[in-house]
């Protein structure tokens, strides 16, 4: 089994931030993969071998708490239904979808901890106006997000 609490405390450790932190966009990846470990642990413990797979506003949730917590950038749930309102578009079409936009100062950029689910890497952290990320009716997401969070926290 990972110590999860060793990948996270690294991010808090300055020597190692030192080395492997650079910018905002190594940040931004350090932290996503470090929320991937522990949402894939996570996935495992509740059911093995399950995949990330209708799981993204779970994801998002995780890695919007962690952005926030361990980094002064604002961060945004975003998110499309894959049809006419955003989502995720590759070469199969649009896909219904949940991420995050971070805002830095060197420019916005979506992170995503649940792409494989269509054959994109398990990490994905990419300027904002990457054309596969399209983000929906802002007030629809955050209306969904709300309902949402209530539902876990009740």
């Amino acid at each position: 089994m990972l110590d999860l609490r060793s990948y996270e405390s690294q991010l808090d450790d300055p020597a190692w931030r030192k080395l492997h932190i650079s910018g905002p966009v190594d940040e931004l990846k350090a932290v996503a993969n470090v929320a991937r470990l522990i949402f894939i642990a996570i996935l495992e413990d509740c059911q093995p071998g399950v995949s990330t797979e209708g799981t993204c506003a779970y994801s998002t949730v995780l890695v919007k708490m962690m952005l926030e917590s361990r980094t002064g950038y604002k961060v945004t749930q975003k998110g499309g239904d894959g049809q006419g309102d955003g989502g995720y578009f590759d070469a199969a079409g649009g896909h219904g979808h949940y991420w995050v936009e971070v805002d830095t100062a060197a420019g916005a950029y979506v992170v995503d901890i649940t792409a494989d689910q269509f054959g994109a890497d398990p990490v994905v952290v990419v300027p904002a106006s990457n054309p596969q990320y399209v983000p929906g009716d802002q007030q629809l997401v955050d209306e969904q997000f709300i309902g949402f969070i209530q539902g876990i926290v009740s």
